[in-house]
């Protein structure tokens, strides 16, 4: 890598062109998901999430769903997500 490329940034981080940009939005096979409305804890979540940001202004936080469990010593199983996870995302599982 050049002295210059070192200087201007990452090589791979480039913008994509304009014209790039507008070919990436052509072509999509329609959507079957219309009509998609958020659901009622959407609200709930958001108004959560920006009471915990004015407790900690200028920080960011990171908010972890919660570790792969062991089932027998060897294997995995998926997880239920943190209590603290589900009320500030919404996400339930």
């Amino acid at each position: 890598m050049s002295a210059e490329e070192k200087k201007s940034g990452r090589v791979y981080d480039v913008e994509p062109s304009q014209l790039y940009a507008e070919f990436m939005k052509t072509g999509w096979a329609p959507s079957p998901l219309h009509g998609i409305t958020p659901d009622d804890v959407a609200t709930y979540a958001f108004s959560r999430r920006q009471a915990l940001s004015a407790a900690f202004p200028g920080m960011r936080l990171i908010l972890p769903s919660g570790n792969y469990k062991v089932r027998s010593n060897d294997t995995d199983y998926l997880y239920r997500p943190h209590s603290a996870f589900a009320y500030y995302t919404g996400v339930q599982g």
